[in-house]
């Protein structure tokens, strides 16, 4: 705080530091002063000093934004876009489409590996991936026979002892106007995680228990886009599974 006093009545008082060179009215004699920043109270409105730039009204801050603005419009405005012509569109699009088909083309899977992922679903207890492949207007029957063939895959696991089966895929074979393919679940077939049965260290008692396989037959079939699909109608009554 500065102690001061109004340079016109003499009336004493106090004021804060940063109200130095600030306008002020005293309260006794009601007369317009200010501190200078040597200290001295004055009459007056406080000057301001030559080396700090005036500051606009906070109104105007609006007025220069819409200027600008109108700047900015006005220089895109005179960009220039180049035009294409309709023939040059159609090639590009061509050429997109050409590029799709390409990869569509290259990314389709064989029924081999298609009949993987069947099994692998099976093992992965995945019953969504198998519905997601299967002949439109067959899920209903997909979903019945994975469930009859997983109900019987997990007997299979405990026969192995808790382990996960290996899978066996057999080569496709055309049957009235499909393609069949065998699976075998067994200790023998490749396991997906890459381990082997603990039984070829020492023997495991539980193999005596039951049937060490399980054969399960895929029917596949083609849509319109050449893909194999799973005919989940064909399948669940004319296959299912096979101890």
């Amino acid at each position: 705080m500065i102690d001061m006093n109004c340079p016109s009545c003499g009336a004493a008082g106090r004021v804060p530091r940063e109200k130095v060179n600030t306008r002020l009215v005293c309260k006794k004699c009601l007369r317009v002063f200010h501190v200078a920043p040597n200290g001295r109270t004055l009459l007056g409105e406080p000057t301001q000093p030559k080396d700090e730039p005036k500051q606009r009204p906070a109104r105007e801050t609006g007025y220069e934004a819409v200027e600008r603005f109108d700047e900015v419009a006005s220089r895109l405005s005179k960009v220039k876009i180049p035009q294409i012509q309709p023939m040059t569109l159609g090639i590009i699009g061509a050429v997109v489409l050409v590029a799709a088909l390409g990869v569509w083309f290259f990314v389709k899977k064989s029924i081999e590996d298609r009949s993987t992922d069947v099994a692998r679903a099976f093992v992965k207890s995945d019953m969504k991936q198998v519905i997601d492949i299967s002949l439109p207007g067959t899920e209903m029957d997909t979903i019945r026979w994975y469930n009859d063939v997983f109900k019987q895959l997990m007997e299979l696991k405990l026969t192995l002892g808790g382990q996960d089966p290996g899978v066996t895929v057999q080569p496709p074979v055309a049957k009235d106007g499909a393609s069949q393919v065998v699976v075998l679940f067994s200790k023998a077939g490749t396991r997906f995680d890459g381990s082997i049965f603990s039984d070829a260290y020492q023997p495991n008692p539980t193999l005596a228990k039951g049937k060490d396989s399980l054969e399960v037959t895929l029917v596949w079939v083609t849509n319109m886009w050449g893909n194999w699909v799973l005919d989940g109608t064909k399948t669940f009554a004319g296959g299912g599974a096979t101890p």
